[in-house]
């Protein structure tokens, strides 16, 4: 009977200490949390992720009211259409700072934006200087060859670019939340292709 006490004791031990591991909070939950979430499209709550503001999210919004519908949806199937996979997750001996790696594979938002302009500039300058259409009539023969090589371009790009990323997470309030600020850029880049590095990269050089 003594032995058999025993033995129930020791499984009730065993089954907190399981219980007691299953409910610590994994750096990886709120990596895969805020990915998930982004790829519905719907609009999210970026302080559940991160511990501060963070100024690349603002510019994960490439789209706003005046985009042409035809350019948001393209830009949605490209944005939200990427993979991920979780390669390791570690937590810091200081037990409130973590890392988890991770791959994201999506289409090459460089390649994208350098095909898009280099045809763009040389169909819109076909029309820019046309004295026989007027202002307006040029300004929307612009904007149509705009849109209709933003839409082609977008669906004949192939989502197999790999972007490797380091996520660096901090504990608050018991929680893994992702860094804020500049910490974190590299993943935000990665969820677009790196467009928004490109997009940078172009701004300085029409500078």
């Amino acid at each position: 009977m003594k032995k058999f006490a025993v033995l129930i004791m020791t499984s009730l031990l065993l089954i907190m200490s399981l219980t007691g591991c299953a409910v610590q909070p994994k750096p990886e939950t709120t990596v895969t949390g805020f990915l998930d979430a982004f790829k519905t499209g719907q609009t999210m709550d970026y302080t559940l992720y991160f511990d501060s503001s963070t100024t690349a999210i603002n510019e994960l919004a490439l789209t706003s009211e005046t985009t042409p519908s035809e350019v948001a949806t393209a830009m949605k199937n490209l944005l939200f259409g990427f993979t991920y996979k979780i390669l390791k997750s570690t937590i810091n001996k200081d037990k409130v700072s973590a890392t988890v790696d991770l791959e994201i594979t999506t289409f090459d938002g460089k390649q994208f934006l350098t095909n898009f302009m280099s045809q763009y500039i040389l169909k819109a300058m076909q029309y820019a200087f046309d004295m026989t259409l007027t202002a307006e009539q040029r300004t929307a023969k612009i904007e149509s060859i705009a849109i209709e090589l933003f839409t082609s371009i977008s669906a004949s790009m192939a989502k197999d670019k790999v972007f490797p990323v380091t996520v660096n997470l901090v504990k608050v309030d018991k929680k893994w939340v992702m860094s804020g600020g500049e910490t974190n850029y590299t993943l935000l880049d990665a969820m677009t292709g790196g467009m928004i590095s490109a997009s940078k990269e172009y701004a300085k050089e029409s500078d």
